[in-house]
């Protein structure tokens, strides 16, 4: 299981937005990661503005550290 770390928003449906959150996700791809966030709010409007991986396969991912 791979950590993804999403910022996103959601605006509502009287279209107020509730400014950008950043959290991070525990999924299987990074599609499924953004699926999970957007399933939460139901049928509003997500707003996914960034995404990274940040762990992969439950070791940190170091990979832009060499």
């Amino acid at each position: 299981m791979n950590e993804y770390e999403l910022s996103y928003n959601v605006v509502t449906r009287q279209g107020c937005g509730t400014g950008t959150v950043t959290e991070r996700v525990r999924a299987g791809s990074e599609q499924n990661a953004r699926d999970l966030v957007r399933a939460r709010f139901g049928g509003q409007d997500v707003r996914i503005s960034s995404s990274r991986m940040t762990e992969f396969g439950g070791g940190k991912d170091d990979r832009r550290s060499r």
